[in-house]
């Protein structure tokens, strides 16, 4: 002030100042002072006229005018919607659309739509901005309201400035002039693109779940920071103003709110009334509050109330009041209530129920390298037993479930993905998949697809369950069946054998099976071992059983199955240590194979690469397979009896006329490349002479010892037979020397010069023989040879006793000699 009184006295300029003035008895007032400089014809300062007004009166209209802006400009940006304040009437412009003249936007104008309070003042950028769909719906609300003047609410899509949808809510209601007719109206729009999700999220799940729809009223109040006492002797704050909708709240209008504040303190809950006090005296400190709790209405029921306040201050920063809004939430927390007993009821089956729930995507992606993902939502807690991979690495994984699924399934499970993705058919496969600790597992995917109210896809709901026990008792039970099947068709043991080995296998992941058959000789010989290293059956080969033989010598010994838990350390594996070390035979189970008579037939091992003992599911299958080895076993010794009565002499044990003609066959296919073959006939003479006089009894006996001085005269890849009655043959194979046939023929004969023993006497037996040997290129078929043959023991027969005779037969050789 004083510098303008100084610059007043040196231009003589008029002087206007308004400035505070303390009286004399100490009260401040603002002034209003007016000085002018009176001046002399020329121009010089004769005096100085002075106006003072005391303008105390306006100065305080005007602050009370500003807090009264403050407080509504507070109130607007506070309230989580934008007030904007338009012409009565449209404009209509070239486009066909309505533009309202904008006399103000408030600045969260910028968060519902991305546009500044002055980019709002465009003409028409409301009916531009909003989603084409909802547009319609908007022109008919705005014509609507224009017409009737009368306040309205309306919910559209709006297309943000940087382009992203969101749902806002408007509510408009006009401003009146003296006359009534509309001078403003005032719109206040509301984001609830976060009420509107909410709602879609709630839908979707409400499959599972149930629908979600809300509505939130809200209660505006302002109460003062200086408590006063009231009438009934309270001493609180005032409430400077309350929304009528604080009586839908709790039942009481707000002027008996603002009479008595114990209506407010008496309605919240009395759970909820300690934590809301002491959120109250924090936000103090905070200017800020912010809670969430129920309040009893006055008819009884319970609301939900969020409570949002700010502490507004004055020019100096000193606390006015309170300003706050009140959402009622009793819905939304109602829908969350239902929502997490419908997610714990949810959750607890997908915990319970054995199997890994999935929820994915209703569309897969093909990610780069070709493999199928469906982006996860929600995987249950049981896919960590199922698959051995957590929550988290199966979520964070992407293209897991078809990357580790065996290659030869993936085909074929692609294709019934891509069909039911097309036809929205329930999906069910099977397939084989690769667990995380590297074994492989069957699993069964069950899906189906969930969809919206118009019958879009939303996602698809699956399970995945372990099937692999089911897997294995099918396959079981189909490889039993074959396995019978090849027994009772005779099939080679060794097929057999080798197929029980696979099956058990298959059965138990990570074990190794072996047969071994115990032979006439006491001994173990390998039978089947599919698993087992070529160097580690060698080893056991011929293995003498005893009660130190490893678990399979031991278990035929004992005739008892023999667990051995450790071969390190097992004394009955001291022998064999060093193999079990090299080829990580570390455990080793054994049951003996027995006949229906009890008799040891072999035994069943199963190998363990870690040391431990039978699992009670190993039992029962080691036991299963003994059964199925034991069954085969017998089979194969009937059918091996059977066949030997078949091309055997039951009286000497020989090859009998059907064998002998069959080696015959196979012996002239194989001499075209060995060289020659020979047949030779033997007859005994006079024969009939010792059934005669001794009886048929004691020429059975004649027949045996025969036989076996036969068999013990010629080679042992040699066959003789008995043909017939007191008839034999013997066929040499790989022979082309006529003097070598001659002399296995005086073996044979000379083999007869010993007599005969038996019970009753001793009698002297010779025999003649005819030989036939065929050599070159091509041979004779058998029955030129037998002919031969045949012929010449007639020509022996005629010369005498003890007489040899051969044919040698061949493209140029046709002569006989003795």
């Amino acid at each position: 002030m004083l510098e303008q009184f100084w610059r007043h006295e040196v231009t003589g300029e008029p002087l206007r100042l308004e400035y505070r003035f303390l009286r004399k008895d100490g009260e401040t007032v603002w002034l209003w002072h007016e000085v002018r400089a009176i001046r002399s014809p020329d121009g010089a300062i004769e005096g100085r006229q002075a106006i003072l007004m005391n303008i105390t009166e306006r100065k305080r209209m005007e602050e009370a005018l500003r807090a009264a802006e403050e407080r509504f400009r507070t109130l607007v940006e506070q309230v989580p919607a934008a007030l904007v304040i338009l012409d009565p009437h449209a404009q209509w412009l070239p486009d066909g659309l309505p533009g309202y003249r904008t006399l103000y936007a408030s600045p969260r104008i910028f968060d519902l739509t991305g546009y500044t309070p002055e980019e709002w003042e465009q003409l028409g950028i409301l009916a531009r901005s909003v989603h084409p769909d909802d547009r319609p719906a908007l022109l008919e609300f705005l014509q609507r309201v224009e017409a009737t003047g009368e306040p309205a609410n309306l919910e559209y899509r709006f297309v943000r400035k940087d382009g992203q949808i969101v749902w806002h809510r408007l509510g408009i209601w006009p401003l009146r002039a003296a006359d009534g007719a509309v001078s403003h109206w005032h719109a206040l729009m509301l984001d609830v693109t976060r009420e509107k999700e909410a709602e879609r999220a709630l839908r979707e799940a409400e499959e599972r779940y149930r629908n979600l729809v809300e509505q939130l009223p809200a209660v505006v109040y302002v109460e003062g920071v200086t408590p006063v006492r009231y009438p009934n002797g309270r001493l609180d704050r005032p409430l400077l103003y309350v929304s009528p909708q604080v009586e839908e709240l709790t039942g009481y209008p707000p002027e008996a709110h603002q009479r008595d504040r114990s209506l407010w303190v008496r309605a919240i809950h009395p759970d909820d009334y300690q934590r809301v006090r002491q959120e109250t005296r924090e936000a103090w400190a905070t200017g800020r509050f912010h809670s969430e709790f129920r309040v009893v209405h006055r008819d009884g029921s319970v609301r939900w109330l969020e409570s949002t306040a700010r502490l507004i201050r004055d020019a100096d920063g000193k606390p006015v009041a309170w300003q706050g809004v009140m959402l009622d939430v009793t819905e939304r927390k109602r829908i969350e209530e239902e929502l997490r007993v419908a997610e714990e009821r949810y959750r607890s089956l997908v915990e319970q129920i054995p199997a890994a729930v999935i929820v994915t995507a209703a569309q897969p992606v093909l990610l780069p390298d070709g493999t199928l993902h469906y982006p996860i939502t929600y995987v249950s807690p049981r896919i960590e037993e199922v698959t051995g991979f957590t929550r988290e690495e199966f979520e964070g994984t992407p293209g897991l479930w078809f990357s580790r699924m065996h290659p030869e399934d993936q085909p074929r499970v692609f294709v019934e993905a891509q069909r039911t993705d097309e036809t929205g058919e329930p999906f069910q496969v099977t397939f084989r998949w690769q667990h995380k600790d590297g074994r492989w597992i069957w699993l069964e995917n069950r899906a189906v697809m969930m969809r919206d109210t118009q019958g879009q896809p939303l996602f698809w709901h699956g399970l995945l369950i372990d099937v692999t026990e089911r897997k294995r008792t099918e396959q079981l039970l189909v490889t039993q069946t074959t396995l019978l099947r090849l027994i009772a068709e005779g099939a080679p043991l060794s097929e057999v054998l080798e197929l029980l080995c696979a099956l058990v296998e298959e059965q138990a992941p990570g074990l190794r099976c072996s047969v071994l058959l115990l032979g006439s000789d006491g001994r173990l010989h390998h039978g089947a071992a599919p698993s087992l290293p070529p160097e580690a059956m060698r080893s056991i080969e011929g293995l003498a059983i005893g009660p130190e033989a490893g678990s399979c010598g031991t278990a035929a010994y004992l005739n008892q199955p023999v667990y051995v838990t450790d071969t390190r350390t097992d004394p009955r594996w001291a022998d064999w240590r060093d193999i079990a070390e090299r080829f990580d035979l570390r455990a080793c189970w054994s049951t003996p194979i027995r006949d229906a008579s009890g008799g040891v037939l072999g035994t069943v091992a199963l190998y363990a690469s870690e040391a431990r003992a039978p699992r009670p599911e190993e039992e029962r299958l080691l036991e299963l397979a003994t059964q199925l080895a034991a069954l085969a076993l017998e089979h194969w010794r009937e059918s091996e009896e059977l066949r030997h009565r078949a091309f055997h002499d039951p009286l000497t044990g020989l090859p009998n006329r059907l064998l002998f003609l069959d080696r015959l066959e196979h012996a002239l296919a194989r001499a075209e490349r060995d060289g020659g073959i020979a047949v030779l006939f033997v007859d005994l003479d006079d024969f009939k002479r010792i059934n005669d006089t001794w009886g048929h009894g004691a020429g059975d006996l004649v027949l045996q010892e025969v036989a076996r001085r036969l068999v013990r005269n010629v080679r042992a890849g040699d066959t003789v037979a008995r043909f017939a009655g007191d008839e034999f043959t013997v066929l040499l194979e790989g022979v082309s020397d006529p003097d070598e046939v001659r002399r296995v023929a005086e073996r044979l004969i000379a083999a007869l010069a010993e007599p005969i023993d038996f019970e009753l006497a001793t009698a002297r037996v010779s025999l003649s023989v005819g030989a036939a040997l065929g050599i070159g290129s091509p041979l004779p078929d058998s029955g030129t040879l037998l002919l031969a043959a045949d012929q010449a023991l007639y020509r022996a027969k005629r010369r005498g006793k003890s007489c040899a005779e051969l044919v040698l037969l061949g493209p140029q050789v046709d002569r006989t000699g003795a």
